[in-house]
Protein backbone atom coordinates (compact mmCIF):
# COMPACT_ATOMS: atom_id res chain seq x y z
CA UNK A 1 0.00 0.00 0.00
CA UNK A 2 1.58 3.45 -0.47
CA UNK A 3 2.47 6.09 1.92
CA UNK A 4 -0.36 8.50 0.40
CA UNK A 5 -3.00 5.70 0.81
CA UNK A 6 -2.14 4.98 4.11
CA UNK A 7 -1.66 8.75 5.17
CA UNK A 8 -5.27 8.92 3.88
CA UNK A 9 -6.56 6.28 5.72
CA UNK A 10 -5.46 7.65 9.03
CA UNK A 11 -6.88 10.93 8.64
CA UNK A 12 -10.09 9.79 7.57
CA UNK A 13 -10.04 7.26 11.02
CA UNK A 14 -8.96 10.32 12.60
CA UNK A 15 -11.94 12.23 11.35
CA UNK A 16 -14.44 9.47 12.42
CA UNK A 17 -12.94 9.04 15.80
CA UNK A 18 -12.98 12.89 16.83
CA UNK A 19 -15.33 14.34 14.28
CA UNK A 20 -14.05 16.77 11.27
CA UNK A 21 -14.31 19.78 13.99
CA UNK A 22 -12.23 18.37 16.76
CA UNK A 23 -9.57 16.37 14.08
CA UNK A 24 -9.40 20.19 12.63
CA UNK A 25 -9.42 21.92 15.76
CA UNK A 26 -6.25 19.71 16.95
CA UNK A 27 -4.37 20.44 13.78
CA UNK A 28 -4.53 24.03 14.56
CA UNK A 29 -2.32 23.66 17.91
CA UNK A 30 1.62 24.43 17.25
CA UNK A 31 3.54 21.39 17.02
CA UNK A 32 5.30 20.38 19.64
CA UNK A 33 2.34 21.59 21.72
CA UNK A 34 0.07 18.92 24.03
CA UNK A 35 -3.50 19.10 23.18
CA UNK A 36 -6.37 18.47 25.11
CA UNK A 37 -9.21 16.28 23.30
CA UNK A 38 -11.66 13.77 22.65
CA UNK A 39 -10.93 10.25 20.38
CA UNK A 40 -14.02 7.77 20.69
CA UNK A 41 -15.70 10.38 23.46
CA UNK A 42 -12.72 9.75 25.61
CA UNK A 43 -10.97 13.25 27.03
CA UNK A 44 -6.90 12.66 26.50
CA UNK A 45 -4.15 14.67 26.43
CA UNK A 46 -1.46 13.99 23.12
CA UNK A 47 1.41 15.26 21.77
CA UNK A 48 0.61 17.34 18.83
CA UNK A 49 3.46 15.54 16.65
CA UNK A 50 4.27 11.75 16.50
CA UNK A 51 2.01 8.76 17.00
CA UNK A 52 -0.45 9.67 20.15
CA UNK A 53 -3.13 10.34 18.00
CA UNK A 54 -2.95 7.09 15.47
CA UNK A 55 -2.72 5.19 18.51
CA UNK A 56 -5.16 6.77 20.66
CA UNK A 57 -7.45 6.18 17.49
CA UNK A 58 -6.82 2.27 17.10
CA UNK A 59 -6.82 1.74 21.09
CA UNK A 60 -10.02 3.73 21.94
CA UNK A 61 -11.59 2.31 18.74
CA UNK A 62 -11.71 -1.45 17.71
CA UNK A 63 -8.78 -2.85 19.10
CA UNK A 64 -9.48 -4.82 22.32
CA UNK A 65 -12.99 -5.92 20.65
CA UNK A 66 -11.28 -9.41 20.06
CA UNK A 67 -10.96 -9.51 24.36
CA UNK A 68 -14.97 -9.65 24.31
CA UNK A 69 -15.69 -13.43 23.40
CA UNK A 70 -13.39 -14.38 25.87
CA UNK A 71 -14.34 -12.09 29.17
CA UNK A 72 -17.30 -11.24 30.61
CA UNK A 73 -18.18 -7.08 30.64
CA UNK A 74 -18.64 -8.10 34.64
CA UNK A 75 -14.62 -9.01 34.60
CA UNK A 76 -13.76 -7.89 37.86
CA UNK A 77 -9.64 -9.50 37.96
CA UNK A 78 -7.09 -7.44 36.93
CA UNK A 79 -5.83 -6.17 33.20
CA UNK A 80 -1.94 -5.58 32.79
CA UNK A 81 -1.61 -3.03 30.02
CA UNK A 82 2.57 -3.63 30.01
CA UNK A 83 4.13 -0.60 27.61
CA UNK A 84 1.00 1.73 28.32
CA UNK A 85 2.33 4.87 26.50
CA UNK A 86 -0.10 7.36 26.69
CA UNK A 87 -2.70 5.20 28.37
CA UNK A 88 -4.88 5.10 26.04
CA UNK A 89 -4.89 1.41 25.86
CA UNK A 90 -5.42 1.64 29.16
CA UNK A 91 -8.06 3.64 28.91
CA UNK A 92 -9.54 1.80 26.40
CA UNK A 93 -9.73 -1.39 28.81
CA UNK A 94 -10.82 0.05 31.79
CA UNK A 95 -14.12 1.33 29.96
CA UNK A 96 -14.13 -2.02 28.16
CA UNK A 97 -14.43 -3.67 31.29
CA UNK A 98 -15.59 -1.29 33.78
CA UNK A 99 -15.17 -3.59 36.75
CA UNK A 100 -11.52 -4.36 36.31
CA UNK A 101 -8.63 -3.32 37.73
CA UNK A 102 -6.18 -2.14 34.95
CA UNK A 103 -2.25 -2.25 35.79
CA UNK A 104 -0.29 0.65 33.32
CA UNK A 105 3.24 -0.48 33.55
CA UNK A 106 5.46 2.43 30.82
CA UNK A 107 9.49 3.05 31.36
CA UNK A 108 9.46 6.22 29.54
CA UNK A 109 9.11 9.50 31.65
CA UNK A 110 7.84 11.13 29.04
CA UNK A 111 5.16 9.08 28.19
CA UNK A 112 4.56 8.09 31.61
CA UNK A 113 4.02 11.90 32.90
CA UNK A 114 0.74 11.82 29.38
CA UNK A 115 -0.13 8.00 31.33
CA UNK A 116 -0.46 9.64 34.51
CA UNK A 117 -2.37 12.92 33.55
CA UNK A 118 -5.07 10.57 31.08
CA UNK A 119 -5.46 8.28 33.64
CA UNK A 120 -6.14 11.09 36.36
CA UNK A 121 -9.78 10.37 36.17
CA UNK A 122 -10.00 6.47 36.37
CA UNK A 123 -9.01 5.49 39.86
CA UNK A 124 -9.29 2.02 38.69
CA UNK A 125 -6.34 2.06 36.75
CA UNK A 126 -3.09 2.58 38.52
CA UNK A 127 0.31 3.46 36.79
CA UNK A 128 3.92 2.10 37.47
CA UNK A 129 7.06 3.68 35.54
CA UNK A 130 9.12 0.61 34.90
CA UNK A 131 10.11 -2.02 32.41
CA UNK A 132 8.63 -4.97 32.61
CA UNK A 133 11.03 -7.77 32.45
CA UNK A 134 12.00 -11.07 34.31
CA UNK A 135 13.61 -12.12 37.20
CA UNK A 136 16.90 -11.00 37.61
CA UNK A 137 17.45 -7.43 36.07
CA UNK A 138 17.45 -4.48 38.23
CA UNK A 139 17.36 -1.73 36.09
CA UNK A 140 17.46 -0.72 32.23
CA UNK A 141 18.38 1.32 29.41
CA UNK A 142 15.85 2.58 27.58
CA UNK A 143 16.99 3.28 23.94
CA UNK A 144 15.26 5.60 21.06
CA UNK A 145 15.28 3.29 18.07
CA UNK A 146 14.56 6.09 16.01
CA UNK A 147 10.53 5.97 15.77
CA UNK A 148 9.63 7.58 18.04
CA UNK A 149 7.70 7.45 21.58
CA UNK A 150 6.06 4.39 20.81
CA UNK A 151 9.07 2.53 19.88
CA UNK A 152 11.31 2.96 22.50
CA UNK A 153 12.85 -0.56 24.51
CA UNK A 154 15.31 -2.07 27.10
CA UNK A 155 16.71 -4.16 24.76
CA UNK A 156 20.71 -3.83 24.61
CA UNK A 157 21.19 -4.23 20.97
CA UNK A 158 17.92 -3.97 18.82
CA UNK A 159 18.52 -5.51 15.02
CA UNK A 160 15.91 -3.47 13.59
CA UNK A 161 17.87 -0.17 13.59
CA UNK A 162 20.80 1.84 15.39
CA UNK A 163 19.49 2.76 19.46
CA UNK A 164 20.40 5.83 21.30
CA UNK A 165 20.08 5.81 24.92
CA UNK A 166 17.54 8.10 26.60
CA UNK A 167 17.61 7.46 30.36
CA UNK A 168 17.87 4.51 32.79
CA UNK A 169 14.87 3.72 34.00
CA UNK A 170 13.66 0.88 37.15
CA UNK A 171 12.49 -2.73 36.11
CA UNK A 172 9.78 -4.45 37.69
CA UNK A 173 8.72 -8.79 37.23
CA UNK A 174 5.32 -9.68 37.17
CA UNK A 175 5.46 -11.30 40.34
CA UNK A 176 6.39 -7.91 41.74
CA UNK A 177 3.50 -6.49 40.25
CA UNK A 178 0.95 -9.21 41.73
CA UNK A 179 2.54 -8.53 45.39
CA UNK A 180 2.60 -5.08 44.90
CA UNK A 181 -0.27 -3.77 43.33
CA UNK A 182 -2.02 -7.31 42.11
CA UNK A 183 -3.37 -9.65 44.98
CA UNK A 184 -6.55 -9.94 42.45
CA UNK A 185 -6.46 -12.72 39.90
CA UNK A 186 -4.73 -11.28 36.86
CA UNK A 187 -6.85 -12.39 33.88
CA UNK A 188 -4.95 -10.34 30.90
CA UNK A 189 -1.54 -9.05 30.35
CA UNK A 190 -1.40 -6.71 27.05
CA UNK A 191 2.36 -6.76 25.99
CA UNK A 192 3.46 -4.21 23.43
CA UNK A 193 7.09 -3.99 25.07
CA UNK A 194 9.06 -3.76 21.64
CA UNK A 195 11.11 -6.62 21.89
CA UNK A 196 11.72 -7.33 25.68
CA UNK A 197 8.70 -9.59 25.29
CA UNK A 198 11.37 -12.52 23.93
CA UNK A 199 12.77 -12.60 27.59
CA UNK A 200 9.46 -13.10 29.09
CA UNK A 201 9.05 -16.25 26.34
CA UNK A 202 12.01 -17.86 26.88
CA UNK A 203 12.78 -19.35 29.61
CA UNK A 204 9.01 -18.74 30.42
CA UNK A 205 7.78 -16.32 32.82
CA UNK A 206 5.87 -18.06 35.33
CA UNK A 207 3.19 -15.66 36.18
CA UNK A 208 2.71 -15.31 32.37
CA UNK A 209 2.50 -19.25 31.64
CA UNK A 210 -0.75 -19.28 34.10
CA UNK A 211 -1.95 -16.30 32.65
CA UNK A 212 -5.68 -16.95 31.35
CA UNK A 213 -5.46 -14.38 28.28
CA UNK A 214 -2.05 -12.82 26.68
CA UNK A 215 -2.58 -9.85 23.91
CA UNK A 216 1.06 -9.69 22.63
CA UNK A 217 2.80 -7.77 20.00
CA UNK A 218 5.58 -9.77 18.75
CA UNK A 219 8.63 -7.53 17.41
CA UNK A 220 10.93 -10.45 15.67
CA UNK A 221 12.17 -7.77 14.06
CA UNK A 222 13.32 -6.21 16.94
CA UNK A 223 14.74 -9.10 18.76
CA UNK A 224 14.95 -11.92 16.33
CA UNK A 225 13.56 -15.57 17.16
CA UNK A 226 10.88 -13.55 19.36
CA UNK A 227 8.04 -15.41 17.06
CA UNK A 228 9.81 -18.67 17.47
CA UNK A 229 9.86 -18.46 21.36
CA UNK A 230 6.32 -17.52 21.42
CA UNK A 231 5.42 -20.62 19.41
CA UNK A 232 6.81 -22.67 21.72
CA UNK A 233 5.51 -20.67 24.84
CA UNK A 234 2.04 -20.98 22.93
CA UNK A 235 2.40 -24.68 21.62
CA UNK A 236 -0.21 -26.07 23.74
CA UNK A 237 -2.94 -23.18 23.88
CA UNK A 238 -5.14 -22.22 21.22
CA UNK A 239 -3.87 -18.60 19.73
CA UNK A 240 -5.82 -16.43 17.28
CA UNK A 241 -3.82 -13.46 15.16
CA UNK A 242 -5.33 -10.34 15.20
CA UNK A 243 -3.52 -8.40 12.93
CA UNK A 244 -0.87 -6.00 13.04
CA UNK A 245 1.73 -8.43 14.39
CA UNK A 246 -0.60 -9.06 17.53
CA UNK A 247 -1.69 -12.28 18.73
CA UNK A 248 -4.36 -13.49 21.69
CA UNK A 249 -3.55 -16.64 23.29
CA UNK A 250 -6.46 -18.21 24.74
CA UNK A 251 -6.13 -20.30 27.61
CA UNK A 252 -5.81 -24.20 27.36
CA UNK A 253 -8.97 -26.76 27.56
CA UNK A 254 -7.86 -27.05 30.92
CA UNK A 255 -7.91 -23.70 32.13
CA UNK A 256 -10.88 -21.83 32.95
CA UNK A 257 -11.25 -18.68 31.03
CA UNK A 258 -10.98 -15.19 32.99
CA UNK A 259 -14.93 -15.67 32.86
CA UNK A 260 -14.88 -18.32 34.78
Amino acid sequence: MSQWVQDLRRVLKACVAMGLPGYLGFLRHPRGSHVRTRVHGCPVTLRRDGPDLQVAVANLGKEFRCLDPHIPKDFNGVIIDAGAFVGTASLALARRFPQARVIAIEPSSENFALLSANIADTPRITAIRAALMPTGQRGARLQDRGTGGWGYTVVPAPDDAPATFLEEVPVITLAEVCDRVAPAQIGVVKLDIEGAEFALFDPPDPVLARTPLILAELHDRIVPGTRGAFDLFARRRPCIDTGGEKFLLLPDSARPSPGG
